[in-house]
């Protein structure tokens, strides 16, 4: 495996000087700690947690892991600690998690291969299967969530893989990386979580090199498919001053920190970020998908998996009122 990017200061974007505890920024002073194995190089904390309460929760699955709990385990304990999520959405996401490696698969074989930036990296799932796939070079990922890095970090280790993965603690918006340092930038279900997609673009847009490629996967604002967050039909459909409030009210599901931008949204973002869009990915359900599916729905996979089999239908159908919209977009030339 090549060696990692070096990090950059993400406030002015001098050199980091590593030590074991801290990275710290001569051209600034800013010091970022380390923390579990993990440099914290956030200016900020999550749309969800302050800094302080979210290195709280790592500190604490950190412990669980340091006492013997394994990644499933982890996993549980996460959700069970979580006030305020329904049992049911608890359930649901805790599947999500545990698919993202197999669900990784198709978009992850149409990038380049060299250096990999998985931008939202959550529990690791995608890099886990970047990892096993020995199509890349090198691996980093980053999130704004310590605690979901924590988990990451457990994940790859009990695959044998921790060594071959750098884990950073930081946002898109500010990524602590030279430009122009990877070959291929990972993106999936990154854009519903952020304030400003484009600007996410935008980053992901400098951190290419020439050629490189952005893979992006996302929920969609208009997909014929319940909102896959909580559940509910149409609730992304409604106005967005509406959505959290009607959300609250249906399932008791805070959803004041996901916003599902709409497909002409993120195309226009990307046109904006200097990427052109060189294909749909067409991704079949996996089993454990269709496993989780409503059982109302459980019919509609092999409609679906029809539709994805042509590539005209997958990108004129699946691409508007499908469940996930995914596609390759290449860095235009200068």
């Amino acid at each position: 495996m090549r060696a990692a990017p070096p990090f950059l200061c993400p406030y002015c974007r001098g050199e980091l000087a590593a030590a074991k505890d801290a990275q710290s920024c001569a051209a600034c002073g800013r010091r970022y700690p380390v923390l579990f194995g993990i440099p914290d190089l956030r200016l900020s904390g999550d749309r969800y947690l302050d800094l302080d309460a979210d290195r709280a929760r790592a500190e604490e699955l950190d412990r669980a892991a340091t006492q013997g709990a394994r990644f499933d385990e982890l996993l549980e304990l996460y959700w069970r600690k979580t006030p305020g999520t329904p049992a049911s959405t608890a359930v649901r996401h805790v599947s999500g998690v545990r698919r993202g490696e197999e669900e990784s698969g198709p978009i992850l074989a149409k990038l380049p291969g060299g250096r990999l930036l998985d931008a939202g990296c959550g529990a690791g799932g995608s890099l886990l299967a970047a990892a096993r796939s020995r199509a890349f070079d090198s691996l980093c990922g980053i999130d704004t969530a310590l605690r979901w890095l924590v988990l990451a970090r457990v994940r790859l280790a009990e695959a044998g893989v921790e060594g071959e993965v750098t884990l950073a603690a930081a946002s898109i918006e500010r990524l602590p990386f030279p430009d122009v340092s990877f070959d291929a930038v990972l993106m999936r279900h990154l854009l519903e979580h952020v304030e400003s997609p484009e600007a996410a673009l935008q980053a992901a847009g400098r951190a290419l090199a020439a050629g490189g490629a952005a893979g992006i996967e996302t929920f969609h604002r208009w997909s014929a498919a319940p909102e896959p967050h909580v559940g509910l039909l149409g609730a992304a459909w409604l106005p967005r001053r509406l959505q959290a409030r009607y959300v609250r009210f249906r399932s008791g599901n805070d959803y004041s920190a996901v916003r599902l931008p709409s497909r002409r949204e993120i195309f226009r973002a990307v046109e904006k970020a200097g990427l052109a869009i060189e294909g749909f990915v067409r991704a079949p359900v996996t089993a454990g998908q269709r496993e989780a599916l409503p059982r109302l729905l459980k019919p509609l996979a092999p409609v679906h998996d029809l539709l994805r089999s042509s590539p005209r239908l997958n990108r004129a159908v699946l691409s508007r009122v499908g469940p996930v919209l995914r596609f390759v977009a290449r860095k235009k030339s200068a």
